[in-house]
């Protein structure tokens, strides 16, 4: 697959340089990400580490373009070597700006386990300390492991289990909709997956906030999941609630392209 063999020839790239600056075009970051979710290995770590990090400057250089599947895949890579360190990682990832605080779960900030990330934050001097514990209070270990498995099946390991539209729109973002596979008549809809954040905000919604969290789809095989938004920008008046658009949807406008030829 066209789409694919770059993207393997920029992670090897990735794994020979020990300079990293041209990730910070989001096409190529966008490559590195797609060929590790198939070809992840513990010598990645510090690759993946940086992705991060770059995916949570992006966001916070344009707050406008959202956070997209590409922040979202490596917060879930990193979330695959669980390191409790890397609390402060995947949270400041989900911080930086209302639609990653809306989008990235906390189950991410969890991905090391509930009870040693708790301790870990619980003992440590951070200044959004006392922040992040109220956030993480009342969290059960079923309800994290429940979510990192969904996550799992949401970005395959395998690219045959891929969602077509995903080779479509990652086709787009290198401007060769050539690349693209055919797409099939019709694509069954996929259930959305659950969120820890959601589950806990449950409690929070009227009758038309629980029916729109079941996870709706457009049409075209999309997912419109809905997650916890920090207090006071949700538009449940609690500030729990607020739903964001399905996986593939409006990927070239959240890696910052408007309009136009992506390439």
């Amino acid at each position: 697959m066209p789409v694919m063999e770059a993207a393997a020839q920029a992670l090897d790239r990735a794994r020979r340089d020990q300079e990293w600056q041209w990730l910070d075009d989001p096409v190529a970051r966008a490559r590195v990400l797609w060929a590790l979710r198939y070809d992840q290995r513990p010598e990645d770590e510090d690759l993946v580490r940086h992705l991060v990090g770059l995916a949570a400057k992006h966001c916070a250089d344009d707050p406008d373009v959202g956070m997209g599947e590409e922040a979202e895949l490596a917060g879930f890579l990193l979330a695959q070597y669980g390191r409790v360190e890397d609390v402060w990682v995947h949270y400041g990832l989900k911080m930086t700006n209302m639609d990653t605080g809306t989008s990235y779960d906390i189950g991410y900030v969890l991905a090391a386990g509930v009870a040693e990330t708790v301790a870990h934050v619980r003992a440590s001097e951070h200044e959004r300390r006392d922040e992040l514990l109220e956030r993480l209070d009342g969290v059960d270990q079923s309800e994290v492991d429940e979510f990192l498995a969904e996550r799992g099946e949401w970005f395959p390991a395998d690219p045959a289990d891929e969602d077509p539209y995903v080779w479509v729109d990652r086709a787009m973002l290198i401007g060769d909709t050539a690349a693209a596979p055919p797409i099939p008549r019709r694509v069954g809809r996929r259930a959305g997956p659950g969120r820890v954040d959601a589950r806990r905000a449950g409690a929070h919604l009227g009758p038309a906030g629980r029916a729109r969290r079941g996870g709706q789809g457009d049409g075209r095989g999309n997912r419109a999941d809905h997650r916890l938004v920090p207090q006071g920008h949700g538009s449940d008046p609690a500030g729990r609630d607020a739903p964001e658009g399905g996986r593939t949807r409006g990927c070239l406008a959240r890696l910052g392209f408007r309009g136009g030829d992506p390439g």
